[in-house]
C-alpha cells in the first residue's frame, strides 16, 4: 500500500494513545477542563473536572507501538508528514521530528514564544488553554520574549502555520491514512475529506 514513489500522509488523533488510558472518551471528558489546569503556586481545582479523577497523567504516558511506528514509516521515507489532532505530544516522545508533524490543536508540552515564535517541548504539562503566559521567556539569542500555551480552546482559531501546512500537505498527497479518528472534529477534516482511504 506505502510506495517509495508516492507522497503519502497519516492523520491521526487520540484513539492511537489508549493504551495509555488516554482514550478518546477521556480527552473529550477533560477538554473543558484544560481552562481549568493550574500551574505551579495556583489554588488547586477540586471537582468533578478535577485532573485527580484520571488514573492516568498526561506526563506518565508513553509513545504506543502505533506512534513508534508511524515514526519509522516517516524515518524510511514511506510517510512524507502526519498530521494530528492529539494534544498528548506523544508524537514528539515517539522521535517524530517537528518539521513532519503538524499539531492542530496545540500540545499540553509544548510552548512558544509570543515574539520570535521559537517552541519549546517539555517533559512536563505547563498548564494553561488557550495561549496564556506561563511565566517563562525565551532563550533564544537577542529575544527574551514571553512564553504562552499552544492549547487551543473551543472557541480559538487553529494554528495559522499548521493548519495551512496540513492543507498543503493533503492537497499533494497521493493516500492519507486515517488512524484513531472517527473523523467528526472540524475543521480538521475539510481539506483531505474528498481523498480519504480508510483501512
Amino acid at each position: 500500500m506505502l510506495k517509495d514513489d508516492e507522497k503519502d500522509i497519516i492523520y491521526s488523533n487520540q484513539i492511537i494513545s489508549n493504551n495509555n488510558n488516554l482514550s478518546e472518551e477521556n480527552i473529550e471528558t477533560k477538554q473543558p477542563s484544560l481552562n481549568k489546569r493550574g500551574r505551579e503556586g495556583d489554588e488547586a481545582v477540586v471537582g468533578e473536572d478535577s485532573p485527580s479523577m484520571y488514573q492516568h497523567s498526561f506526563e506518565s504516558a508513553t509513545p504506543t507501538i502505533t506512534h513508534r511506528s508511524i515514526t519509522r514509516l516517516v524515518q524510511l521515507g514511506l510517510v512524507e508528514y502526519v498530521i494530528t489532532q492529539n494534544v498528548d505530544g506523544l508524537h514528539r516522545r515517539s522521535g517524530l521530528s517537528r518539521s513532519k508533524l503538524a499539531v492542530l490543536h496545540g500540545c499540553l508540552f509544548t510552548e512558544i514564544c509570543e515574539k520570535c515564535k521559537t517552541e519549546y517541548f517539555r517533559n512536563f504539562d505547563i498548564g494553561g488553554v488557550s495561549f496564556q503566559k506561563t511565566g517563562r521567556y525565551c532563550t533564544e539569542l537577542g529575544c527574551s520574549g514571553e512564553l504562552q500555551d499552544t492549547i487551543l480552546d473551543w472557541e480559538d482559531e487553529l494554528p495559522v502555520e499548521d493548519w495551512a501546512l496540513s492543507q498543503d500537505q493533503c492537497q499533494k498527497s497521493d493516500l492519507i491514512l486515517a488512524i484513531g479518528t472517527s473523523l467528526r472534529i472540524e475543521p480538521g477534516k475539510q481539506s483531505f475529506v474528498s481523498k480519504l482511504s480508510l483501512y
